[in-house]
């Protein structure tokens, strides 16, 4: 995504709403994740690593345009 393609510039706010709520889920999903890893560190637990699917995206690797974008 950049600003020269050929993708609407802008978004309705029904759409940049559930943008948002998208982001907040995937926002409270990270921190989630890491409280549970901080939390099986102190108690000397190992998580073991997510099997990846063929295609698959680790969640640190997703990014998400800013609303000023």
């Amino acid at each position: 995504i950049s600003e020269t393609d050929d993708y609407p510039k802008q978004i309705c706010l029904g759409c940049l709403n559930k943008l948002e709520n998208s982001y907040e889920l995937y926002s409270a999903s990270v921190r989630a994740q890491d409280v549970i890893k901080r939390i099986m560190k102190c108690l000397n637990m190992n998580p073991r690593e997510p099997e990846k699917l063929p295609g698959e995206v680790p969640f640190e690797e997703v990014t998400f345009p800013t609303a000023a974008s």
